[in-house]
């Protein structure tokens, strides 16, 4: 087949899609990047104690798993529904203890190289050493949690406004704090 220099014809004018429905096509891209990027869909249930996990699970009626979604809670907590809502503000933790330094003992004075297998090595050694505190003081320190995950941000922050749950944590949620106050 030879080259040809001729120019192409043109099929059309312009794209198959027209101005309003190209606008329209790109807004909902945009919502749709928007929401897989949000880190704000999914808040997590932390419990001080396995029995304060038991104890809501229980309550509620909600599965044992890791993971509900926010359909799943909103439905399980219908019945615990605050008659007013309040204003809350994310609560701090009471207890900030301070961690060692896991680099404290890296020497620094080696090879680039092996100086970053030593930072590895040391942080490894830490994070393995982790345990949970007994008592738990703050239900962040726990390994005892409920992921829930909403569709989007303004469902997640529309139940924890309509539960009044503000006031214990906006993302990492006091869910034995709660658990006292459901009735």
């Amino acid at each position: 087949m030879a080259f040809s220099f001729e120019k192409k014809k043109k099929k059309g004018a312009g794209s198959s899609l027209d101005d309003k429905e190209m606008a329209k096509r790109i807004k909902q891209e945009e919502a749709r990047y928007k929401d897989a990027v949000d880190s704000e869909i999914w808040s997590c249930l932390c419990f001080k104690t396995e029995e304060d996990r038991d104890a809501f699970l229980a309550k509620t009626g909600l599965p044992r798993r890791r993971f509900i979604t926010g359909d799943e809670l909103r439905e399980a907590t219908r019945g615990f529904v605050p008659d007013v809502r309040k204003r809350g503000f994310a609560r701090h933790p009471k207890s900030m203890a301070k961690t060692p330094d896991p680099l404290a003992g890296v020497d620094y004075s080696q090879s680039l190289e092996q100086t970053c297998i030593d930072e590895a090595m040391a942080l490894k050694a830490a994070m393995m050493s982790v345990k949970r505190p007994d008592p738990c003081n703050e239900a962040t320190d726990s390994d005892i949690w409920i992921c829930v995950v909403y569709p989007n941000r303004a469902e997640s922050e529309k139940y924890l406004d309509d539960m009044n749950l503000r006031k214990h944590g906006d993302k990492y949620i006091d869910a034995s704090a709660w658990l006292k106050e459901l009735a």
